[in-house]
Parts: C-alpha cells; structure tokens; sequence
C-alpha cells in the first residue's frame, strides 16, 4: 500500500515542495473551521486549545472540520475513560468461571487513543508527523512556480 500524500501546504511549511511534482489545479479550501456544536465539552476544550496554532500554520480549514472534530472526540474520550479508569480500585474483575478479566474501559480507551493519533497524525499534532515542518519561518505569499497566491499567518 502506498503512502498517503502529503498536502502542498505541509511541504510548502517544511521547505520540500517541488512544484513541477504537484497538481495544478490542487483545489485550496478557504475559511475557518468551527467548531461543531455535538462536541463535547471535553472536545470542544480541546478544539479552542489546538485550533488556533493549526490556523495560524494554515493547516486547518473549513474542509478540515471533519478530521479534526473526529481527533478532538476521541481526545474527550480518552480523557473520560482514563478518568474513570484512575477511579477504579481494581481494573480486573473474576469472571463466572474463576478467570481474571480487565475491565472493558481499559480496551475503550485504548480504541479512543488509536483514533486520536490516526487523526492527530494527519494533522500534524505528533512529533513525528510534524518533524518535517519549519513553522517558525513564514510561508511565502506566493509560489512562483504555480502563480498562486498564499495567506499567511
């Protein structure tokens, strides 16, 4: 299976764009995601924490919403269960048959925590996902080999 392509912004951000490897027509959203209103409180911490340095790296827009309102759920939940788990006395439970059973917490978080790294990853929320990029230095407002124009900041 091949690899997932990297967005221009992404590469355009670490300095690796080749422009005569990229699309022509690559369509660009535009607009600020918002926040979805069946978040979460948990979630919607989350999205307000995370979301503006997104923003100001241009990594997050309207078309965006879905991947990151699926990233900041599943970071809710892993908060919830892990709470829950913190307040057990005992993460084991004897089955019927004498056998020593984990709690079904402990599998639930560890699902949420599989979903807020596939989505974090995506968007560059982890170390090695955002190791390639150089966002303290700015963007161009223009690449002069597509013509297009680039908001930055």
């Amino acid at each position: 299976m091949a690899r997932p392509r990297k967005p221009t912004k992404t590469k355009e951000i670490a300095g690796t764009i080749r422009p005569a490897r990229e699309a022509a027509n690559e369509p660009e959203p535009e607009g600020i995601a918002e926040c979805p209103d069946f978040l979460s409180a948990e979630a919607r911490r989350e999205w307000a924490r995370v979301s503006v340095t997104l923003e100001k790296c241009g990594l997050l827009t309207s078309a965006d919403m879905a991947v990151f309102a699926g990233y900041c759920q599943a970071w809710a939940d892993f908060r919830k269960l892990t709470d829950q788990l913190n307040e057990m006395a005992s993460w084991t439970w004897e089955s019927e048959q004498g056998y020593r059973q984990q709690v079904p917490e402990i599998g639930m978080r560890k699902e949420a925590w599989v979903r807020v790294m596939q989505a974090g990853s995506k968007l560059g929320l982890d170390p090695s996902s955002r190791s390639g990029l150089n966002v303290s230095a700015k963007v161009p407002k223009a690449n002069k080999f597509s013509g297009r124009g680039r908001r930055v900041g």
